[in-house]
């Protein structure tokens, strides 16, 4: 099908400037009034579908590597599949994710750098070859299961900047569940139902934020694209390193809209982390004890510095204060 799409300029009159605020601020702004035409979410669809039923290594299960003592080791999401139109062959049979990615994105990275603070170092994009170095777009399907609260960004060699998330679950309903959440930093949670062609940003490296499970038993499947934009400035000395002038209640303000809350992000909700993980692999699978074991080993050596102990115990009543607002 030749459709006549532009996804810059589409989402161009969508990012108002009360949006753009919104993700410059808040960490995030969701779209969720059909940007899209029906006939291009239409053909979105139907090519995410022919990709993962139709095209030989169009499907591959997602993975998460934890860095253990004894080394790197990655461990299967159950019913969670990817396809990373890095890979050329499989572009070229999908028309409409192939002129995305062989020149669309590098305008709407234009379009983001000029409407948006933090994205002004997001890097060019505008050929193919550039694509490929400096964005990554991904498709998915979810037959079940969920994502643990994580962030796209969790520190170095990664460097994504920006999340762009397009959702294309037909028909979507409350009983279906898996919906996105976002976690800003100390603030209330948001919860984003992944129905046809809404369309999530945020900061990759400064907001956490998991996919609730999916209720299996309806028989819907799940389906998006994701698109990662990297930044040449990502993952800076600054947004990596806690420094002692952090551990201050001044400092929650900078906290809350700087890259550095992941240092924290664990022990601040270390009850939520280790629930995800269990909706993610399962109860008393070896999956789940070996992620907890990962979880748990995090914790314990953020937790040896008194001054943190002390400071977390205020991001958490912080926390408290918000939620009753």
């Amino acid at each position: 099908m030749d459709l006549q799409f532009n996804l810059a300029n589409t989402l161009k009159t969508q990012l108002t400037r009360e949006r753009c605020e919104e993700l410059e601020l808040d960490g995030y702004t969701v779209l969720d009034q059909q940007p899209f035409p029906d006939a291009v979410a239409k053909e979105f669809l139907r090519e995410i579908k022919h990709c993962f039923h139709d095209i030989d290594g169009g499907k591959i299960q997602n993975e998460v590597e934890f860095l253990t003592a004894d080394g790197p080791v990655k461990l299967t999401k159950p019913h969670i599949y990817e396809c990373d139109l890095y890979n050329a062959d499989i572009r070229q049979q999908l028309p409409l994710f192939r002129a995305l990615f062989d020149g669309q994105l590098g305008e709407l990275v234009e379009v983001l750098r000029d409407k948006v603070g933090c994205c002004e170092d997001l890097l060019p994009c505008d050929t193919a070859d550039l694509a490929s170095r400096s964005v990554t777009l991904k498709l998915q399907m979810n037959e079940g299961g969920a994502f643990p609260w994580h962030y796209d960004n969790p520190g170095r060699p990664n460097k994504r900047r920006l999340t762009v998330a397009v959702y294309l679950t037909e028909d979507w309903t409350p009983e279906v569940a898996g919906e996105l959440q976002l976690m800003p930093f100390l603030g209330p949670c948001v919860t984003v139902a992944p129905k046809l062609c809404t369309v999530a940003f945020f900061k990759s490296d400064a907001t956490l934020h998991r996919v609730r499970p999916i209720v299996s038993a309806v028989g819907k499947v799940r389906y998006c694209f994701t698109i990662w934009f990297d930044g040449a400035l990502t993952n800076s000395d600054d947004d990596l390193f806690l420094k002692m002038h952090h551990l201050e209640e001044d400092a929650i303000p900078f906290l809350r809209r700087s890259a550095v809350q992941r240092t924290l992000s664990r022990a601040v909700y270390a009850k939520e982390y280790e629930q995800s993980l269990a909706d993610c692999f399962g109860a008393d699978t070896p999956a789940l004890k070996m992620s907890l074991r990962e979880h748990h080993a995090h914790l314990q050596q953020l937790l040896k510095h008194e001054k943190v102990r002390s400071f977390l115990e205020v991001l958490r009543d912080y926390r408290e204060d918000i939620r009753q607002e």
